[in-house]
């Protein structure tokens, strides 16, 4: 915030699907903001149902996990919709994502890595569009019926060559 004074930072979510998991989640960042005196340009949005029309009002969605996660719904709506994404350099990202084409890869857990990156994103309002426009357009492929059509058969075969390979195990 310094490098941009006019930044927000807009913290969307929460533990609403596992509160068992970190359930002071929330008040640990809310308390880190405050410590690093962030609080005027930190606003936490809680869950939220009007997901499409936050995502039109910001430049960058950052998606830094340190934990894996299973599918990376809101890198693929960010994507969608043509926000440029940051996110950790692991798990499903990494099939999303093409570091500096659809998005921007990190380091999972470099805070470092991750501020410079961000940034870098908020000086750079072309790299920006560019990236959000390709992110787009790699959505959309995917999105298409022969692309899921192609997607569930790989899935399919693969499941069948397991269960194969299992069986001849077994003999």
């Amino acid at each position: 915030s310094r490098q941009r004074p006019e930044a927000r930072f807009l913290v969307v979510g929460s533990n609403h699907y596992a509160p068992e998991q970190r359930a002071n989640y929330e008040d640990e960042l809310r308390h880190l903001a405050g410590v690093l005196n962030l609080g005027s340009v930190v606003r936490f949005l809680g869950h939220r149902r009007d997901v499409p029309r936050l995502l039109r009002q910001i430049d960058v969605l950052v998606q830094c996990n340190t934990a894996p996660e299973g599918f990376g719904r809101s890198v693929v709506e960010a994507m969608s919709a043509g926000v440029p994404v940051i996110a950790s350099r692991a798990w499903s990202f990494l099939e999303l994502i093409r570091d500096n084409h659809t998005g921007w890869l990190v380091p999972p857990g470099d805070a470092h890595a991750l501020a410079d990156r961000m940034v870098t994103a908020a000086l750079d309002p072309q790299k920006r569009r560019e990236i959000g426009t390709e992110a787009r357009t790699v959505t959309a492929a995917l999105a298409t019926p022969s692309a899921c059509a192609a997607a569930f058969e790989a899935t399919l075969t693969r499941a069948a060559a397991r269960r194969s390979a299992r069986q001849r195990m077994l003999e």
